[in-house]
């Protein structure tokens, strides 16, 4: 191998972890807004609930 190829070698493998790092990164904000959105549901389930149990007892 020659040095021009170790070189292109060693920078196509820093453009490939700077990408990787990317998507990680990219990913990790995908799991907090998918961890938002089932705290929010869950959240209004119980909303959901709740109002169910008040309209119930106004019934009464």
């Amino acid at each position: 191998m020659t040095d021009d190829q170790y070189q292109r070698i060693v920078k196509n493998q820093t453009i490939l972890d700077s990408k990787l790092d990317g998507i990680i990164n990219e990913l990790k904000v995908i799991k907090s807004d998918v961890k938002v959105a089932i705290n929010n549901q869950q959240l209004l389930e119980q909303y959901e609930i709740d109002i169910t149990n008040r309209l119930k007892r106004i019934e009464k």
